[in-house]
């Protein structure tokens, strides 16, 4: 609510605040400075009662409370710090999970090309065994995908 704020100052033996009256724009100064004395009492009054009601806390109750925080603190700040390694922890293991089963997608690929080379290259003189090095080719290759696949699965 746009408006013009303009600030009344109390006696200085009250010591209270500053009293904030807002008033609309478009109304006239010289008019809006006119406030009626119920409603300056009624505010004097308020800020009184509040001033009453706000009480300090005895020097005891501080001492008790600043005993505790030092007392307190190694237990706090172990609790707070063995969370923060939880979070950490479980964070990492997720992240070194990931990052390892995609590794190992590139190592099954690798293998495989390997494999393949290795099988048509000794094809020839002995069947076989080239065969055999073919098969374990395409089965690395086969588990180099399933583990791609799983690498995505667990991103997304």
């Amino acid at each position: 609510m746009p408006g013009l704020c303009r600030r009344e100052k109390l006696s200085k033996r009250t010591a209270a605040p500053l009293v904030r009256i807002q008033i609309p724009l478009g109304t006239d100064i010289r008019r809006a400075a006119m406030i009626p004395g119920r409603v300056m009492t009624r505010l004097v009054n308020q800020i009184r009662e509040a001033e009453k009601e706000k009480k300090d806390l005895p020097v005891w109750a501080i001492v008790l409370i600043v005993f505790a925080c030092i007392l307190g603190s190694p237990v706090i700040l172990g609790l707070a710090c063995g969370a923060l390694g939880l979070i950490i922890g479980v964070f990492t293991a997720v992240l070194a999970t990931v990052f390892g089963i995609g590794l190992a997608a590139v190592i099954c690929f690798i293998v495989a090309v390997a494999l393949a080379i290795a099988g048509f290259g000794i094809l020839i003189p002995h069947p076989f065994e080239g065969i055999g090095l073919l098969g374990g080719g395409f089965i690395c290759g086969a588990l180099g995908i399933l583990f791609m696949l799983l690498t995505v699965l667990l991103v997304t």
